[in-house]
């Protein structure tokens, strides 16, 4: 099972968990100081996995207003094993990972 949680720059966050019947689709309500509305989805190459199968992630982000400095801005972070540690962060809207262990989640 993958999921998705969105921070803003405030350390504010929304999780898919917290929305219920959106699966893997993540926004926040407008806010009086940034009145965008982002929008993530996270995308999985394959919807059963084993230990050892590579899986590809893509997210697909925007914001209503669609300004051209949101993608250049944004950050995402991966946390691979749900520790609640980020394992990587990255620009790039698709990432590989490996699963070697199983996840007791």
């Amino acid at each position: 099972m993958f999921g998705v949680t969105m921070y803003d720059n405030d350390e504010g966050s929304q999780s898919n968990q917290d929305i219920i019947g959106n699966g893997p689709l993540v926004f926040f309500p407008p806010d009086v100081a940034r009145p965008d509305i982002p929008m993530v989805t996270l995308k999985s190459d394959i919807t059963s996995a084993e230990i050892g199968d590579e899986i590809t992630f893509d997210v697909v982000s925007k914001i209503i207003s669609d300004r051209p400095d949101f993608i250049r801005e944004r950050t995402i972070q991966y946390d691979f094993d749900g520790d609640g540690t980020r394992d990587l962060t990255t620009k790039s809207d698709r990432v590989k990972h490996v699963f070697t262990d199983p996840n007791e989640l």
